[in-house]
């Protein structure tokens, strides 16, 4: 065996130590974002939170020499990369144990893998720095005697994060120190680590209930795979950017140290310990922790194995730390919402916020030049106006109610507000006859806005809502909504403006005077129609004005009387019919006294001569005679002859006729 063949072999140990696991799909890959799928939607969620961890160990070995004293060698490193991944915004990143040389125990320095991986890397340090010639046996004894009798004098342990696109070349330069927080979990435990940056605001993914996770759910493992990262042919600019791989969950088992793991058959290669494996939801199902060799010491592909993340959230409760989400993970989960709804102008603002916010997020400087990109190149997302109104079929004297919403009408695979407040919405309404009006209102924040439709015509109205559009969203028109307006009701009514006193009556030849009103306000021609005391009928006309209208008529005859009004209609108004008005007309009691003293006056014009005229026909009669014929038929005389009598008979006019009481009116 070559000395240069175990260096490598050393060296590869080191890396092995931290069993990683990715794909080689980028997630730039989307070429249509209308049409983007749930796997692009996973990647674009998990890759910023998804950290690059590289742990380092610098120590001094000691050994005795063969005529006494110390030797020193070192210092010298060695390393370990993996995988791992914010669970908040305070800065806090769980990866796997192992990857910061917790193997066997919490604690590296007492680690049994760990320390006889620095004794190794002090045996080959004191090779190639002391003997670089030594064959293959001595190098063989050299390994056995460091084994036995070197021992660690110094060792400081280094962990650095990076994050996202950094030269692999440069990890030092260019990581972010971290510290360990609490006590690393061993690989023969829970396999968990928890580290800290000193950066707030930065990105984070939930832990999901891996109780809930059964075979057949997909999951997509996150990390920096070694096989890409140490890829000869790939540049060291781009091999730190994380990848991932597809699989689904093949089973739950459990480790012979009776920690539960879950099964899957989605890669997993050294070089991604520590990285979360997602759900479709986004959400963390658990963390890539080993695989499985065969007996050619070759990975088995398709048989690996995740941390579940109930341990993960048990192991954060136990350290106080907690996993909620920050304003970084909602304004970039927006800003992602935007972009899938081709609202490219709204998802630049948000990722410049999120570069205001955390400055290191790669991604995000990412996303603003191809979300620019679309922009310019006049892709934009579709909008719709959806018009109703509170009735389409009305009569005319109503208000008809038009609501509206503007709302986005692209796709829209992660559910994202849109702020529509203030927005100019231009109503285009469309009279009878083809005239048409505009009037703009203002949508609420929500889309949504209203208009009142007073029509001042009967027929069909039309109305349609327009907008010109912004920067996110095409202008458009909304579908013509239909409004009949029929002819409205009224109402007409009469009343009497100078009602009768006394028994109620009004006497005949006097004016009444009626008054009347049609509801709503119309001009226009009232017919008055009157029904006389023995039912026949004739008409007047009165001239409404502003819905009023007076008439005034004298009744010639006595008794009962009624009057109707009727309004005809309009362009606008139905016809209408008043109810009856009774009103009672009667001869004046005055006219019945006259009458009266007329016929006195006759009787005396009539009997004063007839009387004279019945005193000459008596001639010469004695006065005894005279006072016989006018006494009383009580008077004990002698009855004068027949014809007599009747010649003599006072003439007498008849009494009046009796009088009907006043009808009521």
């Amino acid at each position: 065996m070559s000395l240069r063949l175990d260096q490598r072999k050393i060296i590869l140990a080191t890396t092995l130590i931290a069993i990683l696991a990715i794909g080689l799909f980028s997630p730039f890959q989307i070429a249509n974002v209308s049409a983007v799928t749930p796997g692009e939607i996973v990647a674009d969620k998990g890759t910023p939170a998804t950290v690059f961890v590289f742990s380092q160990i610098t120590s001094t070995v000691t050994f005795p020499n063969r005529g006494g004293g110390i030797t020193t060698v070192g210092p010298f490193d060695i390393a370990a990369t993996g995988s791992g991944f914010f669970v908040n915004s305070d800065g806090y990143i769980i990866t796997n144990g192992h990857v910061v040389f917790s193997v066997t125990h919490s604690n590296y320095r007492e680690d049994i893998e760990t320390k006889a991986l620095i004794i190794e890397r002090a045996t080959i340090e004191w090779i190639v720095t002391s003997e670089p010639d030594a064959d293959d046996a001595r190098v063989e004894f050299l390994f056995d005697f460091f084994r036995e009798f070197a021992e660690i004098k110094d060792s400081i342990l280094l962990p650095f994060i990076i994050l996202g696109e950094e030269d692999a070349g440069d990890i030092e330069a260019k990581g972010i120190k971290a510290t360990i927080v609490g006590n690393p979990s061993p690989f023969i435990d829970r396999d968990l680590a928890l580290l800290k940056i000193g950066r707030s605001n930065t990105p984070s993914l939930r832990l999901a209930d891996s109780d809930e996770a059964r075979p057949g759910q997909e999951v997509f493992i996150f990390g920096y795979p070694g096989v890409v990262s140490n890829h000869p042919i790939l540049s060291a600019g781009t091999a730190l950017v994380p990848t991932f791989t597809k699989g689904v969950i093949s089973a739950k088992r459990e480790t012979i140290f009776n920690t539960p793991v879950i099964q899957t058959d989605a890669n997993i290669s050294p070089g991604n310990s520590g990285g979360p494996a997602l759900n479709l939801q986004g959400e963390v199902i658990g963390v890539a922790n080993m695989g499985t060799l065969e007996g050619s010491g070759q990975f088995a592909a398709g048989f690996n194995f995740l941390v579940p993340s109930n341990l993960v959230r048990d192991y954060l409760k136990e350290n106080g730390i907690s996993n909620d989400p920050g304003p970084v993970d909602e304004t970039y989960l927006r800003g992602l919402g935007f972009l899938y709804a081709r609202a490219y102008d709204s998802a630049i603002r948000e990722f410049e916020a999120v570069k205001r916010l955390f400055d290191f997020h790669w991604y995000a400087d990412r996303l603003i030049p191809r979300a620019q990109g679309l922009l310019s190149s006049g892709d934009i997302a579709d909008s719709d106006i959806i018009l109703s109104a509170n009735t389409t079929s009305t009569t005319f004297g109503g208000a008809v109610e038009v609501t509206g919403t503007l709302k986005h009408a692209s796709e829209m695979p992660l559910p994202v507000e849109f702020d529509w407040e203030g927005k100019d919405i231009t109503l285009t309404y469309t009279a009878p006859g083809g005239a048409s009006s505009t009037k703009i209102v203002k949508a609420q924040k929500d889309g949504s806005f209203k208009d009142v439709l007073t029509p001042d015509k009967v027929g069909s109205y039309s109305v349609t809502a327009s907008w010109i559009g912004t920067k996110d969203h095409s202008k458009t028109t909304s579908s013509a909504l239909n409004i009949a307006i029929a002819k409205g009701p009224n109402n007409i009514s009469i009343s009497l403006s100078n009602l009768p006193s006394g028994e109620g009556k009004y006497d005949t030849g006097d004016d009444v005077i009626f008054d009347g009103k049609i509801t709503p306000a119309i001009s226009g021609d009232v017919t008055l129609t009157f029904t006389k005391p023995d039912g026949s009928t004739f008409v007047r006309t009165a001239s409404a004005s502003d819905g009023s209208f007076t008439h005034t008529y004298s009744p010639s005859d006595s008794g009962d009387w009624s009057v109707v009004a009727t309004f005809k209609g309009d362009d606008t108004y139905e016809s209408s019919i008043s109810e009856a008005l009774s009103f009672s007309a009667a001869v004046p009691l005055a006219f019945y006294g006259g009458a009266v003293v007329g016929l006195a006056i006759l009787g005396l014009i009539i009997g004063l001569p007839l009387r004279w005229f019945m005193k000459r026909r008596k001639g010469g009669k004695s006065k005894d005679e005279e006072v016989a014929w006018s006494k009383p038929e009580s008077a004990p005389a002698e009855a004068p002859p027949a014809a007599a009598t009747a010649t003599t008979a006072p003439v007498v006019a008849p009494p009046p006729a009796p009088v009907p009481p006043p009808a009521p009116v």
